[in-house]
């Protein structure tokens, strides 16, 4: 497993600027704690690069859209997950490539399993949530692997991400924000303006608090055949978001549970422990740092 993520570097531009700026934008984000997390000052600084270089268009820095590609080498037939994912899978492609722009923050070992679960929606309309929008790369990742049916909506705690990124399109991009542990905010201005999703993308702010009110109040608004994908889920085991080894109320643990009652719950007490999940659940699968949700 690589010991750090593989990003592409951001668009260069004076170093001493940047400092400036991202230390300025970086003491108004440590007032927010939620669905970014991490490293502020960092983060603010990728932000910066990301209003220096929109002018020219991000989308560029990705080509064109995988559409075609992506159909032909994905799927059943993509064959054996990897952690270093190679350029037969147009999505690692297409970071590998991605030279400058907004920070696309990712591990290695993700981009085979997006690959597989993600490619039967390239080229069609695709109703997309991610929880976390952070510098933005990510959304152009999305729209160069999708295409012009991509209909993005991004949830985020911070509010500069809303008129920096949404889009009319296409693809459109519409951001709302508030915090995924709010279970208020979450049925009532999120559920409320967002069709059914084809796919959940929490990559949020990772505490045990945030991922479980997330999934709870957003899963039931997946389509039938949909996906719930939930990554960097090491924090399961990090005290400092709530986490630990074998802890019960982490999200490792409560999405192991619904192995059994949401999986197998109609094979012992005579279903007493079914619960909502059931009816919809088809798989759970769980690779290095994510739980992924099938339904059908």
């Amino acid at each position: 497993m690589p010991s750090a993520k593989r990003r592409p570097p951001c668009a260069s531009m004076n170093i001493a600027l940047l400092l400036t700026i991202a230390n300025i934008m970086a003491s108004a984000f440590l007032v927010y704690r939620g669905s970014i997390g991490g490293n502020h000052a960092v983060k603010a600084a990728h932000l910066t690069a990301r209003v220096a270089t929109s002018s020219s268009g991000l989308a560029e820095s990705f080509g064109s859209s995988t559409a075609d590609s992506a159909s032909n080498q994905c799927g059943p037939n993509m064959g054996p997950l990897r952690v270093h994912a190679g350029r037969d899978n147009p999505l690692w492609a297409l970071f590998d490539d991605y030279k400058s722009g907004a920070l696309v923050d990712k591990w290695e070992q993700y981009f085979d399993v997006y690959n597989r679960y993600f490619a039967k929606y390239v080229g069609k309309e695709v109703h997309f949530l991610e929880i976390g929008v952070q510098s933005g790369g990510s959304i152009e990742l999305w729209k160069a692997f999708f295409g012009p049916g991509l209909r993005y909506y991004g949830v985020d705690i911070n509010p500069y991400t809303e008129p920096l990124f949404a889009s009319q399109g296409p693809p459109r991009v519409q951001v709302i924000v508030g915090s995924q542990s709010n279970r208020t905010f979450l049925p009532s201005q999120v559920l409320t303006v967002v069709p059914k999703l084809d796919i959940v993308l929490d990559d949020g702010g990772h505490t045990m608090e945030q991922q479980i009110v997330a999934f709870e109040e957003l899963y039931q608004h997946v389509k039938q055949d949909g996906l719930y994908m939930v990554e960097d889920c090491a924090t399961s085991y990090n005290p400092e978001f709530g986490g630990g080894f074998m802890r019960a109320n982490s999200w490792i643990e409560y999405s192991k549970h619904l192995i059994d009652t949401a999986l197998h719950a109609d094979h012992f007490n005579g279903g007493a422990y079914r619960n909502s999940v059931a009816h919809s659940t088809m798989s759970i699968a769980y690779f290095d740092q994510m739980v992924v949700f099938e339904k059908g």
